[in-house]
């Protein structure tokens, strides 16, 4: 009984294994935004790419992006275990470390990883 036990566990733990996936959350600038105002520092949105969608939020760590990534894990849209990689260009001041911090405190709430890109 004990070995049946066993098989199921590692069968059920290779099945959600193979189902988590990587998923991009990428900064990117506001083109019109700069252009008119010539703003500085740049204004910035971060858009989470989905694989039929894409969502975006105009500050990182905020309420509604975490809801929205809960919403996703929760409805099985983010798989548990995914990756969820940050991306951004260095030349926009991406999220702080506190906020980077807190944010991947979240995402380990929630079941997912947190991997920051270094900036180029």
């Amino acid at each position: 009984m004990k070995t049946i036990t066993h098989i199921l566990f590692c069968l059920i733990l290779t099945t959600v294994a193979v189902r988590a996936e990587d998923f991009h959350m990428v900064q990117t600038r506001i083109q019109d935004e700069l252009a008119t105002n010539n703003a500085f520092p740049i204004p910035s949105v971060y858009v989470l790419v989905l694989s039929n969608d894409a969502v975006v939020f105009k500050t990182f760590d905020s309420r509604e992006m975490e809801l929205t990534i809960a919403r996703l894990v929760e409805s099985g849209s983010i798989p548990p275990g995914s990756v969820l990689h940050v991306d951004g260009p260095g030349y926009l001041n991406g999220p702080s470390y506190e906020q980077s911090l807190a944010f991947r405190d979240f995402c380990i709430r929630i079941g997912i990883k947190l991997r920051v890109t270094a900036r180029l």
